[in-house]
């Protein structure tokens, strides 16, 4: 390499590095909506890939995915955290002060003697002035723009992410690091293993959550008097969530339940302490045989441990806000995927991004250059034709699937803008 292609290609370096920054701090400033977007690309992926597969275009299906199958996913999630809220909100100060007097004995819930509702006006504060009124609808106003941006570059970066996706992937295996080295290894390791967090462990949980809620809502209707299950909705998000807990997982809230009820049996009529018997005994023979032998065979399949998925689910919560439940799987399933992928391969000296066909080309180019008069040589430059046979067929079959790409793309473009 000469000194001038040298200075070029430093100078190439340079821009490479600073266009990646750029793209980091775009990414770093809408971090928690890229978070989002690839959750909901992971959820809508399989049913996309089926959707291709009978219409016949990566475009169309990705928008009738979004269409048919996210956006109602989205609006679920959105209604069952408005329902939580309400439900929360119409809590009576009678009902904290029935809740304290059963665990006044073990804790001081004094602090619980309003309801939200009646906190509501305590934290926000009295709003008499008119300017302060027309603050807030401007507030309100920005609010909502803002809430519209993000909306649409999280379903923009959804459909790009369904309909680009493979060809990024053939991209990056021809141009960056085939399948031999240990980036490919690890690019692919992370993508199935979020594939399975995403698509199948927030689907189990999903799952968990509605079978929950439809179950406490339906043994409420046979409930005496006095003795019903408070808040099914919230109840049932909560055992969607201890499903994250080894060992004891749902228990926790079944127990519990249980035991709540059987305390207001007991105040009661004891006669309907059956009723406290039959919540705990629903959960351990209707909910989880359901999610056990159906549910979880069918979106699982992972290697990151639910206990620790639970710790990086807290811990993104609580350090990054919202978009943390989101963010934090990504962070750990890349870091446990570093570890078992590239950091071998840095410590042993392996290949992490140069292509091995390169490195082959060489070797064979050095031993037909060295021993061209020997049998040995012979058979390295008979292995190394075979070699180059081989390429030259992928690179054919690479042209043409260019040219297929080229031609979906058009399709891809007609349907996108349609």
């Amino acid at each position: 390499m000469t000194g001038s292609d040298d200075r070029f290609r430093r100078a190439w370096w340079v821009l490479a590095v600073a266009i990646a920054a750029m793209l980091a701090y775009a990414a770093y400033r809408y971090v928690g909506t890229f978070a989002f977007a690839v959750f909901l690309y992971y959820v809508g992926r399989p049913i996309a890939r089926r959707v291709e597969s009978v219409v016949g275009s990566a475009g169309m299906a990705a928008s009738l995915t979004i269409a048919l199958i996210i956006l109602p996913f989205v609006a679920i999630l959105a209604f069952v955290a408005a329902v939580a809220v309400e439900q929360v909100l119409a809590l009576t100060a009678a009902d904290w002060a029935r809740f304290a007097a059963l665990v006044d004995p073990y804790a001081d819930l004094s602090l619980l003697s309003t309801s939200p509702r009646e906190l509501l006006p305590v934290l926000a504060g009295e709003v008499e002035n008119g300017e302060v009124l027309f603050r807030g609808a401007l507030d309100a106003l920005a609010s909502a723009l803002r809430l519209t941006f993000h909306v649409t570059l999280v379903f923009a970066s959804v459909f790009f992410l369904l309909r680009d996706d493979r060809r990024a992937a053939r991209w990056f295996r021809e141009r960056v690091a085939d399948e031999e080295t240990a980036g490919y290894r690890f690019l692919a390791a992370v993508d199935r293993e979020l594939d399975a967090v995403f698509f199948g462990q927030m689907l189990t949980i999903f799952a968990v959550m509605v079978l929950a809620w439809v179950l406490y809502s339906a043994l409420n209707l046979l409930a005496p008097p006095g003795v019903a299950i408070p808040l099914p909705l919230l109840l049932g998000l909560l055992t969607g969530v201890a499903t994250f807990i080894p060992l004891v997982g749902r228990s926790l809230v079944y127990v519990p339940l249980g035991l709540y009820l059987a305390a207001l049996a007991v105040q009661g009529d004891p006669v309907d302490l059956w009723f406290a018997a039959v919540v705990p005994l629903s959960g351990w023979f209707g909910i989880d045989p359901t999610i056990r032998y159906l549910v979880r065979p069918a979106f699982t399949g992972r290697r990151t441990g639910t206990g620790l998925m639970l710790v990086a689910y807290l811990l993104g919560a609580a350090t990054f806000g919202w978009y943390g439940v989101f963010l934090a799987p990504i962070l750990l399933v890349v870091t446990l995927e570093f570890a078992r992928q590239v950091f071998p391969a840095l410590v042993h000296g392996d290949p992490v991004l140069a292509t091995q066909r390169g490195e082959r080309a060489e070797n064979d180019g050095e031993s037909s250059d060295g021993s061209a008069g020997s049998d040995e040589g012979v058979e390295r430059d008979g292995r190394g034709a075979h070699v180059d046979d081989g390429r030259d067929e992928r690179h054919d079959q690479g042209r043409s699937e260019g040219r297929n790409d080229r031609r979906n793309e058009g399709r891809d473009d007609e349907t996108g803008t349609s």
